[in-house]
């Protein structure tokens, strides 16, 4: 039996894959899954994974016959913890649903979640971007791109580590692939929420910010100890508002605001 393991956001992921006939599914679902994985694949790891994902064939996993409705139903994948159980057969896309399922339980345990984000990296820290589709994340990064790198451009990973909360990059491909990978985490200089105006006008936010902060969370449902720890986000970080075009000779003046972008 052959092991992968995909390492994020400081948790380990161990893929078993089981024996199957005929021998090419299993090749190709490594395939598949090391090429979509793979600045998040580590060929060892020390100690015990944080979760497990076996893979097995089809013929051993449960499915549900409908007959009145003359359909069938396959399990996704099986449960006991953090054990899971799939298949061959599912695609690409269902494996991510298992893996973001097992992250966000792992990152609840320390406080965390994803984050509907973009980012860009200053020195060793990092400045988010939040908003709603269309507020001008991607935007907002590029014209920063001459000055700092960008290392998310849509979604992004923010949990407690020790007594502070920092940011890491998600396992999952976005709009645009992450020119820069890393794997070990970044301290956040200050949360930026984006309204589109003209000009560029920076303001330092003081009420409606757990309202605004809540509506980034990217989770496939909200885990109701979320709330329980979320005045802690906010007593932890600096949020700002930035109204701004999408003009670059207006925008040019963003890289000189003194906060918070100077470290």
């Amino acid at each position: 039996m052959r092991s992968l393991y995909l390492y994020n956001a400081g948790f380990v992921i161990e893929c078993r894959l089981h024996p199957t006939e005929p021998l090419h599914y299993q090749s190709q679902f490594i395939h598949n899954i090391s090429l979509f994985f793979k600045p998040y694949l580590i060929s060892k790891i020390n100690g015990k994974a944080d979760a497990c994902i076996d893979i097995v064939p089809d013929t051993q996993i449960d499915s549900i016959q409908k007959k009145r409705i003359q359909r069938n139903y396959t399990y996704l994948f099986q449960r006991n913890g953090y054990m899971f159980k799939t298949h061959y057969g599912i695609s690409l896309f269902q494996f991510q649903l298992i893996v973001r399922a097992i992250l966000e339980d792992l990152l609840h345990t320390k406080e965390g979640f994803f984050i509907h984000a973009s980012a860009v990296k200053i020195k060793n820290a990092t400045l988010l971007f939040m908003g709603p589709s269309g507020a001008g994340k991607s935007t907002v990064v590029s014209l920063l791109q001459p000055y700092f790198p960008q290392i998310a451009d849509d979604v992004g990973i923010i949990k407690r580590e020790k007594n502070s909360y920092v940011f890491f990059q998600s396992i999952f491909k976005e709009k645009y692939d992450k020119p820069l990978h890393f794997s070990s985490s970044l301290p956040i200089l200050g949360i930026i929420f984006l309204q589109k105006d003209s000009g560029a006008k920076l303001f330092q936010l003081t009420s409606g910010i757990k309202r605004r902060y809540m509506r980034q969370i990217w989770s496939q449902s909200i885990n109701p100890r979320i709330p329980s720890y979320i005045d802690k986000h906010i007593a932890n970080f600096s949020f700002f508002l930035l109204k701004f075009s999408k003009s670059n000779s207006e925008n040019a003046q963003l890289k000189h605001s003194h906060y918070p972008m100077s470290v």
